[in-house]
């Protein structure tokens, strides 16, 4: 958000993340703030050409980066046994 809070529906994914017990499975959060278009959020949202947040860059062990736009789908592409909810 301008103001540098998360905006609602990041707050719902982190909540989800948690009861999935996936949390501890993010290694960084990146604030996209727009008030600071050149900073390290801004450029990703801008590399990935994202419309909306929040999203999640996945790095694989051989540096190749995957872009989800949708948690649940991150969850059931990397992490099918916490699919379901809890």
């Amino acid at each position: 958000m301008p103001d540098g809070s998360l905006c609602p529906k990041c707050r719902d994914v982190l909540e989800l993340l948690e009861k999935r017990g996936l949390r501890d499975r993010i290694d960084r959060i990146v604030p996209a703030a727009p008030k600071e278009p050149d900073g390290e959020g801004m450029r990703l949202v801008r590399r990935h050409r994202m419309k909306r947040a929040p999203f999640f860059v996945v790095e694989g062990e051989d540096g190749t980066e995957t872009v989800y736009a949708s948690v649940l789908q991150m969850i059931g592409e990397l992490f099918p046994d916490k699919e379901k909810r809890p």
